[in-house]
């Protein structure tokens, strides 16, 4: 479904599950998370999907590189319902040319790009499952979660597969690694969403410097992430949306 936020700009809304593109498909557009979150996923070995990534509004799925064209590393596709919005990327070089504002605006999002790739990738060096969880949870928490009087609670609802797919690991040994954080009074559950009750109990578990003590991540001057599309386009004229 499409909807028409302004003359310019051009919104699609994408249902839990539905591909925003495949891999392998010429990456000649960038995506903007307007609402709800995305992920990034690739397949491997007998049929295994690894998730790469989550993102959340205001993020960027797809290359933002203009030096020509490659097929897109990974699929995306909607982790929750969201809503994307599509940039092709003739408009992007044109409105480089033109703008300084958008090249500023662009280097920020590429910078944005490499630290949370970092922070994402520094979740998988633990060799076991459960400290592997201690570093990716609270990149969790920091990017979907609220800080309540009980603890850093993560706002999304994630099963234990898909746990297992972030960290490169088994279903049974992330259940095994989340009944031991919890015996030992580190998380808990609350209405199907995990809580983070001892931040830094849950640093210990990682055995090394946790994500959550990594870098924020780049702040976007300027236009926020979602009005890049209409700050490019004001030079270009009308994005019309293609499949």
């Amino acid at each position: 479904m499409l909807r028409e936020a302004d003359a310019a700009t051009v919104y699609r809304r994408y249902d839990r599950g539905e591909v925003i593109y495949r891999e392998g498909e010429p990456d000649g557009a960038v995506y903007v998370v307007a609402d709800g979150v995305a992920k990034l996923a690739k397949s491997y070995s007998d049929g295994k999907v690894a998730t790469l990534r989550l993102l959340g509004p205001r993020d960027v799925l797809g290359n933002l590189a203009l030096c020509g064209e490659a097929p897109q590393h990974a699929r995306a596709e909607a982790f929750t319902a969201c809503e994307v919005i599509k940039v092709p990327k003739v408009f992007l070089e044109r409105a480089v040319k033109k703008s300084p504002e958008v090249t500023f605006e662009l280097f920020r999002l590429l910078g944005r790009e490499l630290v949370l790739r970092e922070e994402w990738a520094n979740c998988l060096l633990p060799y076991k499952a459960e400290a592997r969880l201690a570093n990716l949870l609270p990149v969790l928490a920091r990017q979907f979660g609220e800080e309540t009087s009980v603890g850093f609670v993560i706002g999304l609802r994630i099963t234990h597969d898909e746990l297992s797919e972030m960290i490169a690991s088994t279903r049974e040994s992330v259940t095994n690694a989340l009944k031991r954080l919890r015996e030992s009074g580190v998380l808990a559950t609350k209405r199907g969403r995990i809580v983070i009750l001892e931040p830094n109990g849950l640093a210990e578990v990682a055995r090394r410097k946790p994500c959550g003590a990594a870098p924020d991540p780049v702040p976007v001057a300027g236009q926020e992430l979602t009005n890049l599309a209409s700050l490019m386009v004001r030079s270009q004229g009308r994005i019309t949306w293609t499949q």
